[in-house]
């Protein structure tokens, strides 16, 4: 079980999106795509009496990603951070493999191009979830460049089974899903050849 709570705050801003709070035992705490209304952003935040605010994790640059980060700085003042390709203004930049230092550990950043040259996917130091923003969602995958996301897609592939996707949006059966089962039911993660990952884009349309 893992030692970090993980907040799923939503679906809400644009469309279904998340935002994520979490927590180490130590009460340092990070944000992922601060996106929904501000408001129960705050709420969660005030829930955690002596919160630690050390990062804002932003997983691409699209808007409905980080509509809230604003507003919600002044209650959770923490160093935001992108990938080193993205447009959005930040106090860190990450490439793949960076680790960002929390709670003895890290978290690690994973390039996922696909949806955009700047996706990010944040890995919490001891591998029980991963922040996929839009390149992975339960049952779909982000709107994509076919060849950049398949081999961002088998890059996720390769993680352990029990990880658990925490995506951008609120498009699957559930809120939440694991690398293995998605492995199995999403039509899109589990073609291993980029043949069959293809003809699962045909087959969409």
């Amino acid at each position: 079980m893992s030692e970090f709570q993980i907040q799923q705050l939503g679906p809400g801003g644009f469309d279904g999106n998340f935002t994520y709070l979490v927590t180490a035992p130590d009460k340092t705490a990070f944000l992922v795509d601060p996106c929904i209304d501000p408001e129960v952003i705050r709420k969660a935040i005030k829930v955690h009496d002596g919160i630690k605010p050390v990062y804002i994790l932003i997983t691409h640059a699209h808007g409905d990603h980080f509509s809230a980060l604003e507003e919600i700085l002044p209650s959770f003042p923490a160093k935001v951070c992108t990938s080193e390709k993205s447009s959005l203004n930040s106090d860190i930049t990450v490439h793949d493999g960076t680790v960002l230092p929390f709670y003895g550990g890290g978290i690690t950043a994973i390039e996922t191009p696909g949806h955009t040259d700047d996706s990010i996917c944040w890995k919490l130091p001891d591998d029980s979830a991963i922040f996929t923003g839009d390149t992975l969602f339960v049952d779909y995958i982000g709107f994509c460049n076919a060849y950049k996301m398949f081999h961002s897609l088998e890059r996720l592939r390769q993680l352990p089974d029990d990880m658990v996707i925490c995506s951008g949006h609120h498009y699957g059966h559930v809120p939440i899903d694991t690398i293995g089962h998605q492995k199995k039911v999403n039509p899109f993660f589990a073609p291993e050849s980029f043949s069959g990952f293809k003809q699962a884009l045909l087959d969409l349309k």
